[in-house]
């Protein structure tokens, strides 16, 4: 599947500093898991909006077997392989995404920690990220530093923009180098 790159009258239905970003952007990426956060449910379907307003590549970080126990690695993987392995629920937001007209793929990433997104965003050229207002929950040291969502996001993607979907659903942009 691809995205229609002359469509884009959906771009008008999102913020317009949003739509700003999104109207460049090639691959989009959002932290998923197996469906069990709603904030990453309400993030990955803004990012499935926001990719298909601008004809873009949806990657969906798969933090569901992320573990410390395991030596760092990483696959990408289309909806065939996620099938076979028998990961339906992310087949399935594979599939969510499809019927929303967006190519999408699922990226695993070993390794629980917002460096992850960070490698993703690197080694897949992804455009814009796209994250839950409760994105890396902070656990005790991110508490006692006080890093904000967007500071979290901002440490993991250097100046790559960052759509943060706040629990209403609604968008804002934030980026690293406008802090």
């Amino acid at each position: 599947m691809t995205n229609d790159p002359s469509d884009r009258s959906d771009l008008d239905e999102l913020p317009a500093e949003v739509a700003a970003v999104a109207r460049g952007a090639r691959r989009v990426i959002v932290p998923t898991d197996d469906g069990n956060e709603p904030g990453r449910a309400r993030a990955r379907q803004a990012a499935v909006r926001v990719a298909a307003a601008a004809g873009a590549e949806l990657v969906l970080l798969d933090r569901s077997d992320a573990t410390w126990g395991d030596t760092p690695h990483t696959e990408l993987h289309d909806r065939d392989a996620l099938a076979a392995a028998g990961k339906e629920a992310l087949a399935g937001q594979v599939d969510e995404a499809a019927d929303a007209g967006v190519t999408a793929v699922v990226w695993a990433h070993s390794l629980p920690a917002p460096e992850a997104l960070g490698d993703a965003v690197r080694d897949l050229a992804v455009d814009l990220v796209v994250v839950a207002d409760d994105f890396n929950k902070p656990g005790v040291l991110d508490r006692l530093r006080t890093k904000s969502v967007e500071e979290r996001a901002f440490d993991a993607v250097g100046d790559t923009p960052v759509v943060v979907v706040a629990e209403d659903g609604s968008l804002s942009l934030t980026r690293s180098g406008g802090r």
